[in-house]
């Protein structure tokens, strides 16, 4: 079962800038095997790699993070999960996402149950009285332990929310799913006896690449798919003046004591730090005296961007004269410049998405159309930099998602003349994965997403011919090719 929860995602989404990111490759530290402190540096190759077993010292955390990652062994009985405690449904849903769905897990559910394994209920509070409602927003009561369980989807971003809902209902779990910008939020098993939790899913694109924050070190802990004894770091604080290691952010779980690694002065974040202290301290946590930096965010990777000049000769500049001119015919048009755009950022989620159509599809190209999409303002440096975000799509006829059309005359009214700059307007011919294509010549204004087994929308209007509009809803899934500058 499905449902909107628009008041309780206004409560998260706050804590944006500050929430648990998952970790890329510029400032992560990978899984490795937890070590104890005397035969640290005793047991590791030439590489820096533990090739040992921590012995017994981490057995509990390593059988806990065995049952959520190992993809080769079901620890539950998915026929009668359904009747277990919250925790082991909790764990259930975990195997799930990551084995099945290849999510990173990290934040609070791998602080407390999988290292800590802490259980937590308010007091004087019956089952029915978990959800709290601020303002009208929804979140689970804050002495909730275990509360929610973090995924990040893997890079090409093509799990398709139906498919998850469908295993959780395969556990005979309700859920109640709304879509944000760049996640879903799942409530979960809402009106049952043993109580309800949340699942934050989130989906990868280059915006949130751009930079991770921690607030404490006991939030940075990750687990992922097949490593089966191992920790990894979402962000490397190893060197000083932090020097925190993995085993001892453990230490420091299993004490109840964390340091904080975030400024409480700033803005707009600052509140927000403050209050997840305080709800540490409710739980009984310590703050470590330690008055340690603010850790600062690396930047990620610097992005790779290019706008090479199209020479007015070649082939393609050619092609695309012809068509805007055929589609503006009457109407007085000038081309001031085409532009190829260089992302390498982008063409490799792209290419992951391709992968990921061909294996559900027997698409070879993934069913690959070269599309117009008109932009105008901030969203046209948004585009071609970080591709088509979820912030940057609209409503329209098929739902909220990114629209194109094989017209670029259509998309012509989704641009806007650039006072600041003699009136020029953008279009820009992108390369568009479709996939299986659901075709509606009515419309359904409530999508967003693709129908159950389908990639995308092609919605026609019988009425007017050449004004067609494809849809997609999902990140990564269009490229930015060529970027057109022009006046009309």
């Amino acid at each position: 079962m499905t449902g909107d929860l628009d008041g309780s995602i206004q409560y998260k989404q706050k804590a944006l800038d500050i929430k648990a990111q998952a970790a890329h490759k510029s400032g992560a530290i990978p899984p490795r095997i937890l070590v104890p402190d005397s035969t640290m540096g005793t047991k590791k190759s030439k590489s820096g790699v533990v090739s040992s077993s921590s012995n017994n010292m981490y057995a509990d955390i390593e059988q806990r993070i065995a049952q959520v990652t190992d993809s080769t062994h079901l620890s539950f009985d998915s026929t009668q999960i359904h009747k277990a405690s919250r925790e082991a449904k909790m764990m259930a849903v975990a195997w799930i996402m990551v084995c099945k769905f290849d999510c990173r897990l990290y934040g609070g559910f791998v602080r407390d149950w999988i290292v800590g394994h802490f259980i937590g209920r308010p007091k004087n509070k019956t089952v029915d009285q978990w959800i709290q409602y601020d303002n009208s927003t929804a979140h689970l009561h804050p002495e909730i332990v275990p509360a929610d369980l973090d995924c990040y989807l893997p890079a090409h971003g093509l799990s398709d929310i139906d498919e998850i809902l469908d295993e959780l209902g395969k556990l005979q779990m309700t859920v109640n799913v709304h879509r944000d910008q760049w996640r879903y939020l799942l409530f979960v098993d809402q009106n049952t006896p043993t109580g309800p939790f949340t699942i934050d899913l989130i989906i990868p694109h280059i915006g949130i690449h751009k930079y991770d924050r921690i607030d404490f070190d006991v939030n940075n802990l990750y687990v992922e798919k097949n490593y089966t004894k191992h920790l990894g770091m979402r962000i490397d604080i190893t060197y000083a003046p932090y020097s925190i290691t993995l085993e001892k952010i453990v230490d420091n779980i299993r004490k109840n004591r964390f340091y904080l690694l975030a400024g409480v002065k700033s803005t707009p974040c600052g509140k927000v730090i403050v209050e997840r202290i305080d709800k540490m301290k409710t739980r009984g946590w310590q703050q470590l005296d330690n008055a340690l930096p603010p850790v600062v965010p690396s930047g990620g990777p610097s992005s790779n961007v290019e706008l090479k000049p199209v020479p007015n000769t070649s082939s393609i500049y050619q092609k695309i004269l012809q068509k805007m001119n055929s589609a503006f015919s009457g109407n007085k048009l000038e081309i001031v410049s085409i532009e190829e755009i260089k992302n390498v950022e982008l063409q490799s989620m792209y290419e992951q998405a391709r992968k990921q159509i061909q294996k559900q599809t027997s698409l070879s190209d993934g069913n690959e159309m070269m599309l117009y999409h008109g932009a105008k303002g901030e969203n046209i440096e948004i585009i071609f930099r970080c591709g088509f975000l979820d912030r940057i799509y609209r409503y329209g006829n098929w739902g909220k998602g990114a629209y194109f059309s094989d017209n670029p005359k259509c998309v012509h009214t989704r641009t806007f003349p650039d006072a600041n700059d003699n009136d020029k307007r953008v279009i820009f011919l992108t390369k568009v994965l479709m996939g299986n294509v659901q075709k509606f010549n009515r419309h359904k204004i409530n999508l967003i997403s693709a129908p159950d087994k389908y990639h995308s929308v092609h919605g026609t209007f019988p009425q007017l011919p050449n004004s067609d509009e494809f849809i997609i809803y999902r990140y990564g899934q269009a490229l930015p090719y060529i970027k057109i500058t022009y006046k009309a």
